[in-house]
């Protein structure tokens, strides 16, 4: 997102890449919230995601689960070959944009 292309900018660089090749492991991920000052749980982040997608029904569910990173049965991933990478950032901006203007409130 824009938002997040702007976060990671004003911040030094410390390495060439952002996360581990793998993604990030829970453990980093608890210690990074933990340091934020933010309160909740980081699961709490994704249903607050999950409530938002349901009440703003701009995108199927399919896409939603994607960005939640839902596994999908083994059947429907033999047959589904897009990751449908530009669709998941369109419904990711939006959600950024929705929490941008929430916390301008």
């Amino acid at each position: 997102t824009k938002q997040s292309i702007e976060i990671l900018t004003s911040l030094p660089r410390l390495d060439d890449f952002v996360w581990k090749e793998k993604g990030v492991s829970g453990t980093a991920l608890k210690k990074c919230h933990e340091k934020s000052g933010y309160g909740g749980t980081r699961h709490g982040f994704r249903a607050s995601f999950g409530v938002y997608s349901e009440e703003v029904p701009k995108f199927d569910n399919n896409l939603i689960g994607l960005c939640m990173s839902h596994t999908k049965p083994q059947l429907e991933q033999a047959y589904q070959r897009s990751d449908l990478r530009e669709r998941r950032r369109e419904v990711m901006q939006t959600w950024a944009d929705y929490l941008s203007e929430s916390s301008a409130l």
